[in-house]
């Protein structure tokens, strides 16, 4: 067999960090109350669904949720359907489409407090370490790269993969301000900087010399 001990490297994937690094990145108070998911809504994997059924049994109170994405075609019935059960939603759950221009979509992830990913598997969910590049909190559900991003659920919340109960109560403790969403900010702005392309380049190039 090949001696390969002492030449692995486990190099997360990361996320394009020049951009962002030129973006001036939202302080938390100079964010809003919002909720972003980010994704193509309403595939299997991403589970759009069970966060739709969830929000409505969650007092949001002041809070709006924004789904960026493009809409799977089985969607589309439910999402009208959905809004005709619950018009009072309407205002407070925003559908925006697909937003191809990067800089466009940074802008949400700066408004935004808290990126929530309830998907029924993911690879490695790139987006949620963009949310973590502007300081937003992170709900995942126990998928492979979950405890990565989250640092074993330091800074982000993984709830059970389908569980409606457990994805509730997070979104009801921050609603309720039990989470204290100033100190994750901090803690998440300086862990995502372990996924930055810039980072990772630098630490692989130490470790071929």
């Amino acid at each position: 067999g090949i001696d390969t001990k002492g030449k692995t490297i486990y190099l997360p994937n990361g996320y394009d960090n020049e951009t962002i690094d030129k973006i001036k990145i939202n302080s938390l108070e100079e964010k809003e109350n919002i909720i972003l998911t980010v994704g193509r809504l309403g595939t299997k994997a991403k589970n759009t669904e069970l966060l739709l059924e969830t929000l409505k049994d969650t007092d949001l109170k002041d809070w709006k949720v924004y789904l960026v994405g493009s809409l799977d075609k089985r969607f589309e019935k439910y999402k009208e359907n959905f809004f005709k059960e619950n018009p009072d939603l309407i205002n407070k759950i925003i559908f925006t489409g697909e937003i191809k221009n990067r800089e466009e979509l940074y802008k949400y992830y700066n408004r935004a407090k808290v990126f929530v990913l309830p998907s029924k598997w993911e690879s490695f969910g790139i987006v949620m370490v963009e949310a973590m590049a502007f300081g937003n909190y992170i709900i995942t559900s126990n998928t492979c790269a979950a405890k990565d991003i989250t640092n074993n659920g330091e800074i982000g919340k993984i709830v059970k993969i389908d569980s409606k109960e457990e994805l509730k109560k997070e979104l009801e403790r921050v609603i309720s301000r039990e989470i204290n969403l100033k100190e994750k900010y901090e803690k998440t702005l300086s862990h995502v900087s372990n996924f930055k392309y810039s980072y990772l380049i630098e630490k692989l190039g130490e470790r071929i010399k």
